[in-house]
């Protein structure tokens, strides 16, 4: 049955405007619907970015196929979605749909569609909903057509985007529009606006209750967290500490919503607040040493910490206390919790740790060419993900 269209929802969509839209044809919008698949739909697994899903991954995995891959400007993105039988990847200029069975090519797009540019470019990595996966390319947002590869809709900006998330059927997107920044909600169906609000808002989070984006406070590298009504556009709440980095585009992947708390990694200290009105609670510093926006998180109850800058991955508990700390070298920039095991992103291939005792259940190489590596992506006894150039899959005998 779909959702009914309460007093609130027929408020924010009769109050959203139409400007900026698609150039391509879209069909009518619907009402928010903030229901998610339990799938990994999102570079992260889910629109909390929590990188953690119920499935059991490989346990003693042999590699299943391999793809050669355009490894330049990797560091933009945080991973890839699969789709039913599609594993969608992101590359500089383009995104892939590989099967997920063989990792053959079943179709590939470069962005953005105009002809009249001679730059092409993706900003961002596939976020799914339904059979469109949405990404943002340049100064627009395009859904395209999981099955065929062919763009649905177009929504036009006056800038590249500084973030885009997805929540249900709503995609959030910070961009220059009408010449000033404004965080803007998207139907996902029909690309149609259904509300803006005026202001640099970055999206970095989404729950059914709350998109959680970065603000710039005027102050150099210093900004604060803000909650928005995904149905309405309503502010929320606004953090009461400040965080001292600014770089919202890097800040993203190590932000993630718990099941009260949001955690936040700033500055090699793992930082957490209340989920329902900001408030901060703790800090955890991660190490002697400092470390740049590379940390990334994966969230199962407790915290899961990959520290690339210092070949570190920790276990911090809900209370802010660090339950093991252990030295893991060639750490990239994945981590991803399953039923049982903590997948690590190295830059060779993909490992697994005992969440428990930390201990090393395997480690698969795979990469002719080691480098830059993503969140590694967990199905049932399998994981998917990029090492150097190199996009892979690892499995237990089937």
């Amino acid at each position: 049955m779909p959702p009914s269209i309460t007093r609130r929802r027929l408020l924010a969509l009769a109050g959203a405007s139409a400007v900026g839209g698609a150039l391509l044809p879209r069909a009518s919008g619907t009402a928010h619907d903030s229901a998610e698949m339990d799938a990994w739909n999102h570079p992260r697994a889910n629109p909390r970015n929590t990188a953690s899903i119920a499935q059991t991954g490989p346990s003693a995995p042999d590699t299943t196929w391999t793809r050669r891959f355009d490894q330049s400007n990797l560091f933009r993105f945080e991973g890839c979605a699969l789709v039913n039988d599609r594993l969608l990847v992101p590359a500089h200029d383009r995104l892939r749909a590989l099967s997920s069975e063989t990792g053959d090519t079943r179709w590939s797009i470069t962005l953005p569609t105009d002809r009249r540019r001679e730059h092409h470019q993706l900003d961002s990595a596939p976020r799914v909903h339904g059979d469109l996966c949405l990404v943002a390319s340049l100064s627009a947002v395009y859904a395209i057509d999981i099955a065929s590869g062919d763009p649905r809709w177009r929504f036009e900006l006056n800038s590249s985007t500084d973030g885009l998330t997805l929540l249900g059927n709503t995609a959030y997107v910070s961009a220059l529009l009408d010449g000033e920044h404004r965080l803007v909600a998207l139907d996902v169906t029909s690309g149609r606006e259904r509300w803006r609000t005026d202001g640099q808002y970055v999206p970095l989070a989404a729950d059914e209750d709350a998109i959680v984006v970065g603000s710039p406070t005027g102050r150099s590298e210093e900004s604060r967290l803000v909650a928005f009504d995904p149905e309405t556009g309503t502010r929320e709440w606004t953090s009461d500490e400040t965080l001292s980095e600014g770089r919202h585009r890097q800040r993203r992947s190590g932000v993630a919503i718990g099941e009260n708390t949001l955690f936040v990694t700033d500055s090699g200290t793992l930082r957490a607040f209340d989920r329902d009105d900001g408030r901060h609670q703790w800090d955890v510093p991660l190490g002697d040493e400092e470390s740049t926006f590379l940390d990334r998180i994966a969230v199962d109850g407790d915290v899961f910490v990959v520290r690339p800058d210092v070949d570190r991955v920790l276990r911090v508990n809900r209370s802010g206390a660090i339950g093991w700390d252990r030295e893991f070298i060639g750490a990239e920039h994945g981590i991803s919790v399953g039923a049982d095991h903590v997948y690590v992103a190295r830059r060779s291939g993909v490992s697994a740790l005992d969440p428990e005792t930390d201990e090393s259940v395997f480690a698969v190489d795979v990469a002719d060419t080691p480098g830059h590596g993503w969140t590694p992506v967990i199905d049932e006894g399998t994981v998917y993900g990029i090492a150097g150039d190199t996009v892979y899959r690892v499995s237990d005998d089937e």
